[in-house]
């Protein structure tokens, strides 16, 4: 558990300071929650997008599977993210609701589609990260030999 920590924070901050500059560069301002709600997307989409991968199914269907999850598991926070920060705290960080499909203006079938494409790179980045950065495919390895 211990050696997790470090990890888990090395791939928080990744997601929330991508994510946060992202934010800047196409709209030109970001918000702290943002910041927060990249990191934990990053965390889960990318974790989760690695267990995907290791299941026995064509290669096409695992990235179609991961595109699915990656769309809900963002909407999903988007959605509690923006109920707290945008209708509770009354902070207007987002709103959709001039876009079709939206939900109380906090998730839209646009932006879903959206977060299934963003989950493609997310996994990859998330993997690439943990075997080259924090080394976790050596331990792997090395247990393998023993």
């Amino acid at each position: 558990m211990k050696d997790n920590i470090p990890k888990t924070i090395i791939m928080f901050l990744t997601g929330a300071i991508t994510y946060f500059y992202f934010e800047i560069f196409m709209r030109g301002y970001s918000h702290i929650s943002m910041f927060i709600l990249g990191g934990l997307c990053f965390c889960l989409v990318g974790n989760i997008g690695l267990l995907m991968m290791r299941i026995n199914w064509s290669l096409v269907v695992r990235l179609i599977m991961i595109m699915l999850m990656s769309s809900c598991v963002i909407t999903f926070l988007e959605l509690i993210t923006g109920i707290i920060v945008n209708i509770r705290l009354d902070l207007s960080v987002w709103d959709y609701s001039q876009l079709k499909y939206n939900y109380r203006g906090q998730i839209c079938l646009l932006y879903s589609a959206i977060w299934s494409i963003l989950g493609l790179p997310c996994v990859f980045y998330y993997g690439i990260i943990e075997k080259f950065v924090i080394g976790s495919g050596r331990k792997e390895k090395t247990k393998a030999k023993q």
